[in-house]
């Protein structure tokens, strides 16, 4: 069998093969949708990137006959860990093609980097952290990933539990569409929390976003913090990504609501344009010198949002509040005549929400993060 090498892809040659794999690699695959190359290269930017303050990360670029044939970044994120009180590592923008031998010698160079530095577990994949793209796509092969969503082949399951990772956790991705109607039970909850209380949703403010962003950061913060996995964003991490998500929730503004009571944020429910549809056509990732055209058009086109996060602070739960924004934002996206929407993801044992959101959606997709103990 030809020579396999893993070596660093810091720089040069190695570093461009790095991120070029995922294009070359899904190419011909007719569910891949290829993100923008230059968003693709600053999120791995050491220096742009504000998620690297807080870790350490090391990418890897697997080689036959010099060949670029797989890809793997190991990542030391000293916040979850400080957070969780643990010595979790993570492996994440895991590509291989169907071959195992390829696979299984970036899994070890990865968890060979790990043990080096302290770690105990293995998990993943997640591209920095869980709040990033995360989760192996096991179920929902039929269809593009909506924006900010993976995608995997099928057989990528088989190549990391060969590695001997096993389940850690499972991510659900739920569809809802315009065609079914809202649920009599959350149309009921959100009348009776706008007729009897004094909580007010409104739109972000565009014009004042840096105070909004403040406002939705301390409720994502608080909401969030009792989920596995989670790990606070930084305020610096959270401004990049809300300045990133700005076009998208600026095509949508009845997308990006606030809940709030007496001038107080308590929660907030963000849906953004599905970029992917438009940006399945730009196949070479890359806007000149024809993309941007394919883009333009094909954002024209758009006709469906992803529902990237809902929260209420936890000492307001339990009111309805989330029935009144999740109402809210259904019922603007049909408006504005948006076709379906996904809601995703949801961890597989949030029963609240899942029970909540099958009320009016299908579970469609399902996402697998993996782990494994490290010597």
């Amino acid at each position: 069998m030809p020579s396999l090498e893993i070596v660093p892809a810091d720089t040069g040659r190695a570093w461009r093969a790095f991120i070029d794999l995922p294009y070359r690699l899904y190419r011909d695959h007719p569910h891949f949708v290829p993100p923008l190359r230059r968003e693709h290269r600053q999120l791995f930017d050491r220096a742009r990137h504000p998620f690297f303050r807080h870790a350490d990360a090391a990418f890897f670029i697997a080689r036959r006959e010099g060949r670029p044939v797989g890809r793997i970044e190991a990542v030391v994120n000293h916040a979850h860990n400080r957070f969780h009180n643990d010595r979790v590592g993570f492996f994440g923008a895991f590509e291989s093609e169907n071959d195992r031998a390829v696979s299984v010698a970036l899994l070890e160079c990865a968890a060979d980097w790990l043990g080096q530095r302290g770690m105990r577990v293995m998990r993943g994949p997640a591209t920095h952290s869980t709040n990033e793209e995360c989760g192996l796509l096991i179920e929902g092969f039929d269809e593009s990933p909506m924006v900010g969503m993976p995608y995997n082949p099928p057989y990528y399951a088989a190549l990391v539990e060969a590695f001997g990772l096993t389940k850690a956790k499972d991510l659900y991705a739920w569809e809802v569409r315009a065609d079914q109607a809202i649920p009599d039970k959350i149309h009921r909850v959100a009348e009776i929390v706008r007729r009897s209380t004094d909580v007010v949703v409104r739109l972000v403010n565009f014009k004042d976003y840096a105070d909004e962003i403040r406002r939705a950061m301390g409720v994502y913060n608080a909401a969030w913090t009792r989920n596995w996995g989670f790990v606070p964003l930084t305020e610096a991490e959270f401004i990049h990504t809300a300045h990133q998500l700005r076009p998208l929730l600026e095509r949508f503004p009845d997308g990006a609501l606030l809940a709030e009571v007496g001038g107080r944020t308590i929660g907030f429910c963000l849906a953004v344009l599905d970029v992917n549809q438009a940006l399945a056509r730009v196949r070479s990732g890359r806007l000149f010198p024809f993309g941007f055209w394919t883009l333009t058009r094909g954002l024209r086109r758009v006709d469906q949002a992803r529902i990237m996060a809902l929260g209420v602070r936890p000492e307001f739960r339990h009111r309805g509040i989330d029935a009144l924004l999740y109402f809210e934002l259904l019922s603007r996206g049909r408006r504005v005549g948006y076709r379906r929407a996904e809601i995703g993801w949801t961890l597989e044992d949030n029963r609240v929400m899942n029970r909540a959101i099958l009320l009016g959606g299908r579970h469609h997709k399902t996402y697998r993060l993996y782990e494994a103990a490290l010597p």
